[in-house]
């Protein structure tokens, strides 16, 4: 059984995603939807997060399906067409399809077939292997299967020249391309394919041109910001969302990559005052501007970064961005619920805690490559 506290995250989880499909209680509904806080964030964390509450060795038959029914829930949720309609517009002004997944957009693309995977890893049935539909409108409608679906983003970075896929026009980030990774690698666990061969091209990529190196001045950290996909060249400049986004999601897949990179990042992390005779509060600063413009808050930036402690098995930072989190984040508990609700997106920021506190990435990764995943199915 779960501990009180993963239970808490779990009654939280499951409320947001099983309340009626036409509503949206609980999420943090914006105006820019194309930003970082659109819905789809907020649904493939959360997504995650249940996705290593599922496979937290504690958890009883019991949870594990209720775990499985809210993680079906929020792809269900991330299938409608508010949640994408945001790339029609981008779509028509660069002359593409609305379809959201067959080029670009892999802020979309790459988060539901990275939650598609976490369903089945975590003991889902097969229900995306038979089909799913994206309706636009009339007759404009979008089918894929899970395997589908992977073989576009495949297909994408096989034939880009920076091995990457866009997230914005002409862009990508390492963040966004972590997504596409874990979805190749999941889907290899579950159906015998061998999509994440493609992974180790942009992994030559990020490591020769987007790790960047020198004097850490200012806005130098781990990363460059974006990748530039046509020239395969990145910006000069960090962001610290981007940074430890990126390092998180990275670390089981390259660990000695990330490993090597993490201290550009690390070291911009900023202890925070606490009362005295208090244990150590951390934070992972985020730019006012940004925030108002929506790319990036204090939330969940702290969020990746003790995210990426536990991934690193820094247990004393953990720690500290934990207390942080709790002392300054506006913890609600009650009616048998934990959440955050300071910064913009309280799902968003929720799920990152929940996800490490569950065992991180770590779980998931492992579940990835046991044998017993593996169907017969032909890819």
């Amino acid at each position: 059984m779960l501990s009180d506290r993963l239970a808490a995250y779990l009654f939280y989880f499951e409320r947001l995603a099983t309340q009626p499909v036409n509503r949206w209680e609980g999420f943090y509904l914006t105006q820019r939807e194309e930003m970082n806080f659109g819905l789809r964030f907020q649904i493939a964390f959360s997504c995650y997060a249940l996705g290593a509450l599922c496979r937290n060795a504690t958890a009883d038959p019991t949870e594990q399906e209720r775990c499985r029914v809210a993680m079906a829930a929020l792809i269900e949720r991330m299938l409608q067409r508010r949640v994408w309609a945001y790339w029609a517009i981008e779509a028509d002004r660069r002359g593409l399809a609305a379809d959201p997944i067959s080029e670009a957009n892999l802020h979309y693309s790459g988060h539901l077939a990275m939650m598609i995977g976490v369903f089945e890893i975590s003991g889902g049935d097969q229900r995306y292997d038979d089909s799913f539909t994206l309706l636009w409108g009339g007759r404009e409608r979008y089918t894929y299967t899970h395997s589908t679906l992977v073989e576009a983003l495949v297909n994408q970075m096989r034939s880009s020249h920076s091995s990457a896929i866009d997230c914005t026009a002409g862009r990508t980030t390492v963040a966004a391309m972590n997504h596409a990774l874990w979805a190749n690698l999941f889907h290899d666990g579950l159906h015998g394919s061998d999509y994440a061969t493609v992974n180790d091209d942009w992994l030559v990529l990020l490591e020769k041109r987007l790790v960047l190196r020198g004097p850490g001045f200012p806005r130098r950290g781990a990363f460059s910001a974006y990748c530039k996909t046509r020239s395969r060249r990145g910006s000069h400049l960090s962001m610290n969302l981007v940074d430890a986004w990126g390092l998180a999601f990275l670390t089981s897949l390259a660990p000695d990559l990330a490993r090597r990179v993490a201290p550009r990042f690390l070291c911009r992390i900023r202890s925070a005052t606490a009362a005295p005779d208090t244990a150590r509060q951390a934070y992972v600063p985020s730019e006012g501007r940004l925030q108002e413009k929506e790319v990036s808050d204090v939330a969940i930036n702290t969020g990746f970064g003790y995210l990426l402690a536990v991934e690193l098995d820094d247990a004393d930072l953990a720690s500290a961005l934990s207390n942080y989190a709790e002392a300054n984040l506006d913890l609600v508990e009650s009616d048998d619920e934990r959440y955050y609700s300071g910064g913009l997106a309280a799902p968003y920021t929720t799920a990152l805690f929940a996800l490490g506190e569950a065992g991180g990435l770590r779980t998931l990764h492992q579940a990835a490559n046991q044998d017993s995943l593996k169907d017969t199915t032909t890819t």
